[in-house]
């Protein structure tokens, strides 16, 4: 027998978890109930296709009642220029007074901020409007959905659940001891127990634990 120095490779079995790099989750920005859930878990979306409705009786009478009141200070407004215009003509040819001319232009004034005000409410509330139809913001599939129709969504509250499944990578923590071995762009060996088999994953990014005490680096690999 022949005795040889020989580099024999140590592999460390670590558990980590598959993830998608695209994931989100998506709630409500006001408070009001869930008429129709669009879709389920499972089912697969496209970036801009409708999810969830939300009642809109509240904002819609909102935005009627605030473009009611745009159309009054355009009106109010339309009038104060008018005002203006006449008063103008008059002072120049003498037939006005200081005073009554510099309230004229006061008045177009004061009708010209209250239009504008009007006119930002009524974007605001078509805004709120627009909120109670959520869209995907991205395409991808439904992991969940967190609500059914007749529940009340409160801003904030998850309602679905997305995630891009043609982009993974898994994430695995690492002990101290062997995080030395481990840079951004090594390749580490993935298997993947449910398939039945191991693939090449690339480093992306490496995350010190927040607790000192436990001394773990948590390593995201992307898959391919």
């Amino acid at each position: 027998l022949t005795v040889d120095l020989t580099s024999v490779a140590e592999t460390a079995p670590i558990p980590g978890t598959v993830r998608a790099t695209d994931e989100t989750v998506i709630g409500s920005r006001i408070l009001a109930t869930v008429t129709r859930m669009r879709v389920n878990a499972g089912d697969p979306v496209q970036e801009g296709d409708l999810l969830v409705e939300l009642d809109s009786s509240g904002p819609r009478s909102v935005l009627e009642q605030r473009e009611q009141a745009a159309t009054s200070a355009r009106a109010a407004l339309e009038e104060a220029e008018n005002n203006r215009a006449r008063a103008e003509r008059l002072f120049q040819s003498g037939n006005l007074s200081r005073a009554d001319y510099d309230r004229a232009l006061t008045n177009h004034r004061v009708a010209q901020a209250e239009a504008e005000r009007a006119v930002h409410a009524a974007v605001e509330a078509r805004t709120q409007l627009g909120y109670t139809r959520i869209t995907a913001p991205m395409s991808g599939t439904v992991v969940e959905h967190y609500l059914e129709a007749g529940d009340t969504a409160t801003p904030g509250q998850p309602l679905l659940k997305l995630f891009n499944p043609g982009r993974l990578r898994v994430e695995a923590i690492l002990r101290e001891s062997l995080i030395r071995f481990v840079v951004p762009g090594s390749e580490l060996d993935a298997h993947i127990d449910a398939l039945r088999i191991t693939v090449p994953s690339t480093v992306e990014e490496i995350v010190p634990s927040a607790d000192p005490g436990s001394r773990t680096f948590t390593i995201k690999a992307l898959l391919p």
